[in-house]
C-alpha cells in the first residue's frame, strides 16, 4: 500500500509493499525515444527523474516528475481498479504507459485534464511475465491537485484539495469518511463532557484523540490529512524538505508491522520528495534514512539513455568520537 502528500512546493510519496522490485532512481534525458502500444512513438520530451524499474529499456515509473514541475504518483488501488478492453474507440494505453504519456506531454493539471479528455486505460500486460496492477495516480503541478481513478464507470478525475491520497476504497468514498473526523484538533481537548466537574487534559495532544493509528488505507488517508493540515513549515529550504519527510514518517509502515495474504511483511520500501519549484528529487529507503538528493546537474543532458543510479540502502550512522 501507499500514501502520497502534496503540499504546492513538493509532491511525494512512501512506497510500502512486501518486497523489493530493484527499484533505482531512474533519468530518462529528452531525447530517449518512448513508444506506446497505441503507436505514438515520442523522441523528445521534457527530461524526467524517479524512482522505477528499467525493463527491457523502458522506464517504468512508480513516480517522478518532469523538468516543468509536474510529477505523479502510482498507487496501488484493489478491487476497484478496473482497466477497459485494449480495443475499442478512443486514446488506448496500458496503465503502466501512464506516467509517461502524461510527463512527456504535459505542464499542467489543466493540459492533463484535457489529454486524458478522451484516454481509455486498458487491460494489457507490459509482458508475460508482468501482468496489470490495479493502480490509481496522483498528478500535481506547483498549484492544483488530481487524481486519476480507473473504476466500473470509466476513467475517473477528481480536483483533490487536500493533496493526500492512499489506497483503496475510490476517493469520493475516502473523502466521505472524513466527515467522521472533523472534531480532531492540535489544540488540547475541550470539556463537553459534563459541567458538574472540570475535566483538565491530563497530557498534551488529547485534541487528537481518535485519530486512526492502524496502518489500513483510510486509517492513513485521516493521519494524513491530520498532519499535512497542521504541520508547521519553517523558512528555511532544508528544513521544509525534513519536514516534508516528516509527514512521510507519520504514516510510514515499519517492518512486521502488517502482513499479506501473499506472504510477507509490507513496510515502507522507500519515500519521495519531489521539490516542485528547484527540481530535485530526494528519498530515503527502510534501510537509509539520511536524504539523497538529485539535482537538476544530475538530471539535465542529452544522453541518449536512461541513466539508472543504485538507491542507498546501507544505514548510514555518524558515531561520535
Amino acid at each position: 500500500m501507499c500514501t502520497a502528500f502534496h503540499t504546492k512546493e513538493f509532491f511525494g510519496r512512501n512506497l510500502d509493499y512486501h518486497h523489493s522490485f530493484g527499484e533505482q532512481v531512474m533519468i530518462t534525458p529528452r531525447n530517449y525515444p518512448i513508444a506506446f502500444t497505441n503507436g505514438t512513438r515520442m523522441e523528445k520530451h521534457p527530461a524526467l527523474v524517479g524512482i522505477g524499474c528499467l525493463v527491457d529499456g523502458y522506464p517504468l515509473y512508480f513516480d517522478g516528475m518532469n523538468e516543468a514541475g509536474l510529477a505523479i504518483a502510482g498507487l496501488n488501488f484493489p478491487h476497484f481498479g478496473v482497466y477497459q478492453p485494449q480495443g475499442g474507440a478512443g486514446i488506448r494505453l496500458a496503465s503502466f504507459e501512464l506516467p509517461l504519456w502524461i510527463l512527456c506531454q504535459c505542464e499542467t493539471i489543466a493540459q492533463v485534464r484535457a489529454l486524458l479528455s478522451d484516454t481509455h486505460i486498458t487491460d494489457q500486460p507490459f509482458s508475460k511475465t508482468l501482468a496489470p496492477t490495479p493502480l490509481h495516480w496522483m498528478v500535481v503541478d506547483g498549484k492544483d491537485c488530481l487524481v486519476i481513478e480507473p473504476t466500473r464507470k470509466g476513467l475517473n478525475l477528481y480536483a483533490n484539495p487536500l493533496g493526500v491520497l492512499t489506497n483503496s476504497p475510490p476517493f469520493p468514498m475516502q473523502m466521505m469518511g472524513l466527515r467522521g473526523y472533523g472534531h480532531l484538533s492540535p489544540k488540547p481537548q475541550k470539556n463537553h463532557l459534563t459541567k458538574t466537574i472540570s475535566l483538565s487534559p491530563y497530557s498534551n495532544g488529547t485534541g487528537a484523540i481518535g485519530l486512526p493509528g492502524d496502518y489500513s488505507s483510510c486509517s492513513r488517508f485521516v493521519r494524513g490529512v491530520f498532519v499535512k493540515e497542521h504541520t508547521a513549515w519553517r523558512e528555511d529550504p532544508q528544513q521544509r524538505v525534513g519536514q516534508f519527510f516528516h509527514l512521510l514518517s507519520a504514516v510510514a509502515q515499519p517492518l512486521g508491522c502488517v502482513t499479506v495474504a501473499e506472504g510477507g511483511e509490507e513496510y515502507t520500501l522507500y519515500s519521495s520528495c519531489c521539490d516542485l519549484r528547484r527540481g530535485i528529487y530526494y528519498y530515503t529507503t527502510y534501510e537509509n534514512q539520511t536524504i539523497t538528493a538529485i539535482t537538476p546537474k544530475n538530471w539535465e543532458g542529452e544522453t541518449a539513455k536512461v541513466k539508472q543510479i543504485p538507491l542507498v540502502q546501507t544505514p548510514c550512522i555518524r558515531w561520535l568520537k
